[in-house]
């Protein structure tokens, strides 16, 4: 389900991070200068598969913008190796696994719900705040969440 309202969804707390290449990172430095897509997925499944390629699709388009796109797998979800070349994402496109409960976190803070229905996508800007969700798939993702950014 794909949801927007004028104001936002919460915002993150100033220390929310995530491990990438064994470095915490944190969240509101990714997406200070262009907002920080945020997308947790399980590639296993076929609705993020769709978005997957949505979003590969739109590779020029999301690299010309230049902001980060995080995709976030759940440890317990990663049964083969993910990569952002494999399904042709954006070149910005830094892959991680939720070994810290960057989800639960998020979703605790912002007060939001959430029913395991993959993809689950934010757009953080650089003031923390989340001003774009969408859960599950629909027919669209990669570009509706282009338009919310640009």
């Amino acid at each position: 389900m794909v949801q927007r309202q004028a104001e936002t969804y919460g915002t993150i707390a100033e220390d929310t991070e995530i491990e990438i290449d064994g470095k915490m990172v944190n969240l509101k430095s990714m997406a200070k200068d262009k907002s920080l897509v945020l997308c947790f997925i399980d590639p296993n499944r076929e609705p993020t598969k769709h978005t997957l390629k949505e979003f590969g699709a739109m590779r020029d388009t999301y690299e010309n913008w230049g902001g980060n796109i995080l995709m976030i797998v759940p440890q317990e979800k990663l049964t083969e190796p993910f990569s952002a070349a494999k399904w042709n994402l954006p070149k910005q496109t830094i892959v991680a696994t939720d070994s810290n409960g960057l989800m639960d976190k998020i979703l605790h803070d912002t007060k939001q719900q959430y029913n395991d229905n993959p993809p689950l996508i934010f757009i953080i800007d650089g003031n923390g705040n989340i001003t774009f969700r969408s859960d599950g798939y629909r027919i669209g993702t990669a570009e509706l969440v282009y338009k919310s950014i640009s």
